[in-house]
């Protein structure tokens, strides 16, 4: 899911995806993430107390993503509430500059 949402990040800051499109890949990615917590949950098979805590903890992380798309995502897809949002916080990052590396290269190569 990490990898997932950095990837997508990466393309919306490249500019090859919007932030409408990107919001359903990144609700995706954390649905995928349940895949994960459940197969953990079930390391623990052969200790049945500790297999019911995490079995339970992880049934309540995958209802929670489940929830949290189908609240969200007719939100975002009615109103684009979250590439709205993205937009305004984004403004107060513009122009406020960056770090500059000196490349070699181009100094040697400059004409």
């Amino acid at each position: 899911s990490s990898s997932t949402t950095s990837i997508v990040v990466g393309m919306v800051g490249g500019n090859v995806l919007t932030v409408a499109n990107a919001v359903p890949i990144v609700m995706g990615a954390n649905i995928g993430t349940s895949v994960t917590n459940t197969l953990v949950s079930l390391a623990h098979v052969n200790r049945s107390f500790e297999f019911q805590r995490s079995f339970a903890a992880s049934t309540v992380h995958d209802i929670f993503n489940v929830l949290a798309v189908i609240v969200i995502f007719p939100v975002q897809y009615f109103t684009n509430f979250l590439g709205i949002t993205a937009s305004i916080l984004g403004q107060g990052f513009e122009n406020i500059g960056g770090l500059k590396l000196f490349n070699p290269i181009k100094a040697i190569t400059k004409p």
